[in-house]
């Protein structure tokens, strides 16, 4: 009996703190992306200023991952239900990843896999920025 108390009080605090992440690749998006509320939920590009404003899914934000203004603009985005997060390669989205979960994230993660360049194989609608 001991031992399943100390496991419970050891585990179901990590369970508790665990993000939820969904992965899916640019076809599945469409759907999901559609039924998301702008008030819960953020779709956010991972990418330099540069690659966003040269093709981003409609809706999305830039925050650069690599910048140093990263974690200030992502902390905007904690109470919502719901954020999906893309870039070229996952390396930017895997950054963004681990920041949100140091600032304490709590809500749904949806990962776009394959990226804007999946997004783009599949013919999905990109919007490009002028300057």
């Amino acid at each position: 009996m001991k031992r399943i108390l100390i496991i419970i009080l050891i585990f179901v605090p990590t369970l508790l703190n665990a993000q939820r992440i969904k992965e899916i690749v640019s076809a599945e998006a469409k759907p999901i992306l559609s039924r998301l509320n702008s008030r819960s939920s953020v779709i956010i590009d991972g990418r330099t200023v540069a690659m966003y404003n040269s093709g981003h899914i409609r809706g999305a934000v830039c925050i650069d991952a690599d910048s140093g203004n990263a974690v200030e603009e992502l902390s905007k985005y904690l109470r919502k239900k719901t954020i999906v997060v893309y870039c070229t390669t996952n390396r930017r989205t895997t950054k963004i990843i681990g920041m949100l979960k140091d600032l304490g994230y709590k809500g749904r993660l949806v990962v776009l896999t394959d990226g804007i360049t999946g997004w783009k194989a599949n013919g999905m609608e990109v919007v490009v920025t002028e300057k």
